[in-house]
Order: structure tokens, then C-alpha cells, then sequence
């Protein structure tokens, strides 16, 4: 009987972590092109290495969404391949 309690326990806290995680990564995040802009994220009008080098800066940091290039939860060297494919 204790097992099963205990079971029971560890699977809600499974998927209240599952929702909760959910919940955190569903956004309003819209991948990075060249026609929305995203990538420019210094804003001067090009997708440059001052672009590149502001989202590296922001790797292993608290997340922030307007570094998330491709809008994964994670600001990682795979946003700053999506930089790299829309540079100028």
C-alpha cells in the first residue's frame, strides 16, 4: 500500500513538472527570418556579428525570449546558427 502511495505521489509531481514546463515554454515566440526582423536583434538594420555576438553573450543566462532565435526555450549555439544562416 505504502508503494503505491508513494507511486502515486512521484507521478503527479512528474505531471505537475510536465504541465508547469509546458505552460513556461508556450509563448508568443515567432522563429527568426529575415522578413520579421527577429534576427536584427541590436536593430541597426542588418543581421550582422553584433547580432551573433549579443545572443552569445546571453547563452547559459537567465532565458530571455528575444534571444531564442528559433523560439526553443533556449538561448544555445543553435540560435546563433539561425543568426549565422540570415547574416547579410
Amino acid at each position: 500500500m505504502k508503494f503505491k502511495r508513494s507511486a502515486i505521489v512521484v507521478a503527479s509531481a512528474i505531471i505537475i513538472l510536465l504541465l508547469a514546463t509546458l505552460i513556461y515554454t508556450s509563448n508568443d515566440c515567432e522563429v527568426a527570418t529575415l522578413e520579421n526582423g527577429r534576427a536584427d536583434v541590436d536593430d541597426n538594420g542588418e543581421v550582422n556579428l553584433y547580432d551573433l555576438t549579443l545572443v552569445s553573450m546571453h547563452i547559459d543566462r537567465e532565458y530571455e525570449q528575444h534571444y531564442d532565435m528559433n523560439c526553443d526555450g533556449v538561448v544555445d549555439v543553435a540560435d546563433l546558427e539561425v543568426i549565422v544562416a540570415l547574416r547579410r
